[in-house]
């Protein structure tokens, strides 16, 4: 149990919602946001699934639809926007060093945020991505369990935050 409160039942009439409003959504959409009309789909889509997982209020559900579509369209169009656009003919051909510099970038970045920690955690870190256990990195360390715990919850969050490790 992860401690989140379950989702709203659903209350039966979204199928009825989805073909009453869909279109009108669509074409609100068309006249407020630009862009590729694949991008308002998109935008659509996910209010409708929004509207599924947090059962608005149905009084002005269709302004409820059409806010969560316009944010969801901008956010779209803003990270369409920082991609870099190659003709497909270049993709192959650029793919391999595009991919080469971001994983030795994100070598670079995991070395410095892994410089920046402690030495202690540096050291328990390291070890456990090596396989030892807590109780394992316990005893090498000449500490406890819980001072185990406590360092390497220090360390995952500095890292992330350096953007060292993913989630």
């Amino acid at each position: 149990m992860n401690g989140s409160p379950a989702p709203p039942s659903l209350r039966g009439d979204e199928s009825a919602l989805y073909r009453a409003l869909a279109p009108r959504l669509i074409a609100l959409l068309r006249r407020r946001v630009g862009g590729p009309e694949q991008t308002r789909e998109d935008a659509c889509s996910f209010a409708w699934v929004q509207l599924l997982r947090r059962q608005p209020e149905r009084l002005h559900v269709l302004g409820w639809l059409y806010v969560v579509a316009c944010r969801e369209a901008w956010r779209l169009l803003e990270r369409d926007s920082r991609c870099l656009a190659l003709p497909n003919e270049d993709l192959e051909a650029h793919a391999g060093a595009v991919l080469a510099v971001a994983a030795h970038q994100a070598m670079l970045e995991t070395r410095d945020a892994l410089a920046a920690l402690p030495e202690r955690q540096r050291k328990l870190l390291f070890l456990s991505a090596a396989g030892y256990t807590y109780a394992d990195l316990a005893v090498l360390d000449r500490s406890s369990l819980t001072a185990v715990g406590r360092h390497l919850r220090g360390a995952r969050p500095a890292l992330r935050a350096e953007g060292g490790e993913k989630r």
